[in-house]
């Protein structure tokens, strides 16, 4: 299953190459062969169109990784700081990365949506290279 991963960023960021660095090294790791897509917000024009909340931002099919994210409504090129265990820095938490990477995909997640309740049923969990058979009655249930 294939993840849209997308890193945007501004000319000036000074924290875009430790963000690229760290989502090739989660990538590498959860989701070998995922694609980035990166994404240039210094135009202003652009950063509008891509809804740019700061630099760096990483998104996995099209959602925010930060968890506690909210749209600012203001999508002008500029840093981008995080709330992290550590406090406010100018990355985000590696393991936001992770977490959004091996969650099941929203195709995935709609389908058991639609399957009866307490009834088990056996999916498929691809991670990395590796194809795992589980058997859930939830969405709860599923890896994490």
């Amino acid at each position: 299953m294939t993840r849209d991963v997308e890193l945007l960023w501004f000319s000036d960021c000074p924290n875009h190459a430790a963000a690229r660095l760290m989502l090739e090294g989660v990538i590498a790791e959860v989701a070998p062969g995922t694609t980035i897509r990166d994404i240039d917000a210094t135009d202003p024009v652009t950063a509008e169109r891509v809804r740019f909340p700061g630099s760096p931002t990483i998104r996995v099919d099209g959602k925010d990784i930060d968890p506690t994210f909210v749209d600012p409504g203001d999508y002008t090129p500029r840093c981008r700081l995080y709330r992290t265990g550590a406090g406010l820095r100018g990355l985000p938490d590696r393991s936001w990365i992770v977490s959004a990477l091996t969650v099941p995909a929203p195709e995935t997640q709609r389908a058991l949506r639609g399957h009866p309740i307490g009834e088990p049923m056996t999916i498929q969990v691809v991670r990395g290279d590796d194809l795992q058979e589980i058997q859930v009655a939830r969405v709860s249930d599923l890896p994490s």
